[in-house]
């Protein structure tokens, strides 16, 4: 033990140098290798900004295009066709497809306008139209029985009632043939009815996702409940 220490104060100065230049070795090997690592992280780093971005991209084309299709699927629902069978004084009497939420007047102009001789006053121009209504227009001093009227309304109000859609019983068909209803909003009221059982009244298919105010406002002559 002797012999090593007395060797090391005579080789103190140079272990201190060569102590030194280990360290100084060491830190120049962090400077140059340092950058070479910050360029992978930042590397790294620029790839998953591009990946999110991508990402971001494709959920925003989506979202625009199921929304282009819902629109799409409204404006088609909007402009549901009709049938209408218009008679009596008007120039050219016949069958006439038309827009649904078209009213009288719209169709007495497609069918050429009224003859001189139309009784105005026994029609309401601003009715809005329903398929298969009939519409007469009679002729100044023609005699349309009370009673007759009446009946035909009473029929014709049996007739709509027979034809209005169950929506406790109707499946995914018959619920798209109603006004406002189309294939996303029909799936809507098979889940809801799946879910929270028979609706108790047509108010309540307001509670069905998708449908509003205004859709209801668009159905709700269409609709019954039974059990």
């Amino acid at each position: 033990m002797e012999k090593i220490r007395r060797k090391i104060e005579k080789h103190w100065q140079a272990l201190i140098i060569l102590l030194i230049s280990l360290i100084l070795g060491l830190i120049i090997s962090l400077f140059f290798l340092a950058p070479s690592f910050r360029g992978k992280e930042i590397n790294q780093g620029t790839d998953l900004i591009e990946e999110l971005m991508n990402e971001d991209e494709e959920d925003i084309l989506s979202e625009e295009s199921e929304a282009s299709t819902d629109k799409e699927e409204q404006i088609a629902e909007s402009l549901k066709e009709i049938i209408v069978d218009i008679k009596g004084q008007v120039k050219v009497p016949g069958v006439y497809h038309m827009e649904e939420g078209s009213r009288i007047i719209d169709v007495i102009e497609k069918a050429g306008g009224l003859l001189d001789e139309s009784e105005t006053t026994a029609v309401n121009f601003a009715q809005l139209l329903s398929d298969q209504m009939v519409i007469y227009v009679p002729k100044i001093g023609e005699d349309i029985p009370v009673e007759s009227t009446i009946s035909q309304e009473i029929a014709e109000g049996g007739e709509q009632e027979q034809s209005k859609i169950n929506i406790n019983e109707a499946d995914k068909e018959a619920l798209m043939t109603l006004n406002g209803i189309g294939d996303s909003k029909a799936e809507n009221i098979l889940a809801y009815r799946e879910e929270n059982g028979l609706f108790k009244s047509i108010e309540d298919i307001k509670n069905v996702s998708g449908i509003g105010e205004a859709t209801f406002n668009n159905l709700k002559d269409s609709i019954v409940v039974g059990y």
